[in-house]
């Protein structure tokens, strides 16, 4: 879906922000996705949606999904309590006009 993002904000010079159309999935796409990958357990590295994503399994450290630019958009599921537990699901979207909870 396309979303709004602000690339500069208000501020003592500019009056209006500028803000760009972008590109961003459901959630829900990016939910089934990540647990895809998880359940295959192998390590992943490519695109989905038009963004980055990684995959990395349990290891030394917990498996992490990611996708996303983190100075843009991205969220990540981390199993921090193993890989049976929910993961800990971090969203980062501060400059996604009118971003919300889904």
């Amino acid at each position: 879906m396309i979303k709004e993002m602000i690339v500069r904000p208000t501020n003592e010079i500019y009056e209006e922000p500028l803000i760009i159309p972008v590109s961003i999935p459901a959630y829900t796409e990016v939910y089934d996705l990540a647990f895809t990958l998880h359940h295959q357990g192998k390590p992943y590295i490519g695109r989905a949606f038009g963004w980055d994503i990684q995959y990395w399994p349990t290891q030394a450290l917990p498996a992490c999904f990611i996708i996303g630019e983190s100075s843009i958009w991205s969220i990540a599921f981390d199993w921090e309590n193993g890989d049976e537990a929910p993961p800990i699901i971090t969203r980062v979207e501060q400059n996604i006009v009118g971003h919300e909870q889904e």
